[in-house]
């Protein structure tokens, strides 16, 4: 603007650098370029100085822009918004392990809060093989039922992930919320949000207290609120939000390396992804036995959903929920509990917060693995899975799991040599 309608005098636009350390880079231009007759520091109002979710207006952008070009002595053009930048582009993913990975990160993309699983639902019963014949109850669980025989067995999967539901929508357009399912406040606070309203995913960012920075506190006070950088309650409810809507991170899966992926939702789209995949290497025909695969709603609130099948499912004999197995292979952790290497294998989950097994159980299944050459560990930890629901009513159940970093945060980690393995033990344990 200025090289079209030029002021008078010089003119100097500095970028400088070490302002936030110690203020070097403004000192030495004065020394070397100044005096100068006028000085103007380029401010905008900032909300959340100082955290991983610092907000700007576009407008006062451009308005700061003005303000250059008129103190520069020039004539102020009109002129429109200016883009946003588009976010920057991931690294291309390493190759292997496509088809679990694949599969895996198109079920993460997804939201499902606990309540609201429907669209994972719609993905996984898309992808189920022709010879399916899917069934949804009541509570909205999806199960697949084949072959023949008087056993039957149950592998149990849970669409649902934890994270946040609106229950109020605040007069200057901020979001109340309430938690769905077991997580921790703290590292969601200061994050991007997704909020996932009746005309789509509404961007936003979860609120840092005003002592983010400072604060001795770990945990803030209740559920973090989100900023959807509007002003008002008519506002957001014309971005289609409303009380009831639920909110996430951003979903996306990215590759680590060769054999990793991080993300937020392993837990359970891993053992939604792995009992669909092991559909795909079983014949119903060849059965000797009945099995049900289920994919259940609300785990992360209470097991709800397997609590109806177990319930109502009085035949069986048999059941595997499909879960993580919370592991402590993280550098800052004990290994005496939880020791479950990420890269090492399925998991048999064979004591938690609710679940212990018998010894004789435990041995069956390393057996059944090492017959097929499976790699497989066994170990206990913390919470507990949908086979809890089928205990009171005398089923055998042993769950199958896979190791997981930092479950129910921002950025689960997971080895897609683990998910293969675990397929592998499905078909074996459905099959032989």
């Amino acid at each position: 603007t200025l090289q079209a309608h030029p002021g008078t005098g010089t003119t100097v636009f500095a970028w400088t650098a070490n302002d936030l350390v110690n203020g070097a880079g403004p000192a030495y231009l004065l020394r070397q370029r100044g005096p100068f007759a006028e000085t103007a520091p380029l401010d905008l109002p900032v909300l959340y100085p100082g955290t991983p979710v610092e907000t700007v207006a576009v407008e006062d952008v451009r308005r700061l822009a003005d303000s250059l070009v008129a103190f520069g002595g020039g004539s102020v053009a009109p002129s429109s918004q200016p883009p946003l930048p588009p976010p920057p582009a991931l690294a291309p993913p390493a190759g292997g392990h496509e088809e679990v990975a694949d599969l895996v990160g198109r079920l993460i993309e997804i939201p499902a809060v606990s309540g609201a699983e429907e669209p994972v639902r719609a993905e996984i019963r898309r992808r189920l093989p022709a010879w399916a014949k899917p069934e949804v109850d009541a509570q909205g669980n999806l199960l697949v039922t084949f072959g023949q025989g008087a056993e039957h067995v149950l592998f149990v999967a849970h669409m649902d992930e934890v994270g946040f539901r609106v229950t109020e929508i605040l007069p200057d357009g901020r979001l109340q919320l309430e938690k769905r399912g077991g997580l921790v406040s703290s590292v969601w606070e200061a994050q991007a949000a997704a909020v996932h309203g009746d005309r789509g995913p509404v961007s936003g960012v979860f609120e840092p207290r005003a002592d983010w920075s400072t604060a001795t506190v770990r945990a803030p006070p209740g559920p973090p609120a989100v900023f959807l950088g509007v002003a008002s309650a008519q506002e957001a409810v014309a971005l289609g939000v409303r009380v009831g809507s639920t909110v996430t991170l951003p979903k996306q899966m990215f590759r680590l390396g060769r054999h990793r992926g991080a993300g937020r939702g392993f837990d359970d789209r891993n053992g939604c992804a792995a009992l669909l995949l092991a559909l795909r290497q079983i014949d119903p025909a060849q059965l000797k036995r009945r099995v049900t695969f289920a994919w259940v709603i609300e785990e992360e609130t209470g097991l709800v959903g397997s609590k109806g099948l177990a319930e109502r499912m009085a035949d069986l004999t048999r059941v595997h929920p499909v879960d993580t197995f919370v592991s402590a292979d993280t550098p800052r952790e004990s290994r005496q509990y939880a020791d479950a290497p990420l890269g090492r294998g399925a998991v048999l989950r064979t004591m938690d917060n609710a679940t212990l097994l018998p010894r004789e159980l435990i041995d069956r299944y390393l057996a059944l693995a090492g017959r097929h050459g499976i790699p497989v560990q066994y170990g206990f930890t913390g919470g507990a899975t949908d086979g809890v629901s089928f205990l009171p009513f005398g089923v055998e159940m042993i769950p199958f799991s896979w190791p997981g970093r930092s479950s129910h945060s921002p950025v689960e980690i997971s080895d897609f040599r683990d998910v293969e393995a675990l397929i592998r033990l499905i078909v074996a344990a459905a099959t032989e």
